[in-house]
């Protein structure tokens, strides 16, 4: 199965077809589709999350963290070199592993694509408005690297001009999730959900089970 699970996912690679986005406020239609397993992933397997500073990710990590996953957090380890080390480490053991880290644009993402190999990984999005972001960090108490200080609104600002969403085009993940923020589900309702996906034994047979949509709408970049 393993063997079959990886040869499925190069070849999606090798012929260019990318995960659809799945579209919707708090993954609305998630926990049907993981529970019918329509969008199953092999295991181990990793969650690369992006989004502004102060978006949620951090949270969202948290919660799954209850669940076995092993943050990989920038803010903690203290520069990407190391956060790529402890990934590595992770995801070749067969940890499940999630990336705390802004995870901008492309160039940033596409260093867990590499790391991971034939492995699937998960984009999720936090897609959150820049004035809710800086009124978040604005009220943080001691955040190792952004505080609430007029530099960190600027660091913010800076990082919403340069911000490009995770392309189902141009980016070989094996699910692509925007989740818009705020939530309007409980975080551990949506860390609960995220983490059946890679509770399952394998994608299905067609290559349909790694471009499955879970809305009526889709993302074309």
């Amino acid at each position: 199965i393993e063997r079959a699970t990886r040869k499925n996912l190069s070849l999606m690679r090798e012929s260019g077809c990318k995960g659809k986005r799945i579209i919707g406020r708090g993954l609305a239609l998630l926990t049907a589709a993981t529970a019918s397993g329509t969008m199953a992933l092999r295991p181990p397997g990793g969650i690369v999350l992006c989004g502004l500073p102060g978006s949620g990710k951090s949270v969202l990590a948290a919660a799954l963290s209850k669940y076995g996953w092993q943050i990989v957090n920038q803010d903690t380890l203290g520069n990407r070199k190391k956060c790529e080390a402890c990934f590595s480490k992770a995801i070749i053991s067969g940890q499940k592993v999630v990336v705390d880290r802004c995870n901008h644009d492309a160039s940033q993402r596409a260093h867990w694509l590499r790391l991971a190999g034939d492995i699937p990984l998960v984009s999720v999005w936090l897609d959150a408005p820049i004035d809710l972001c800086i009124s978040r960090v604005m009220t943080r108490s001691n955040h190792p690297t952004l505080g609430p200080t007029p530099k960190s609104k600027k660091i913010i600002r800076n990082f919403a001009r340069t911000f490009s969403p995770p392309s189902s085009q141009h980016e070989s993940f094996a699910k692509f999730i925007q989740l818009s923020v705020p939530l309007d589900r409980d975080i551990n309702t949506i860390a609960h959900d995220l983490n059946h996906l890679f509770i399952q034994d394998s994608f299905e047979e067609d290559d349909d089970a790694a471009t499955v949509d879970l809305t009526s709408t889709t993302h074309k970049e």
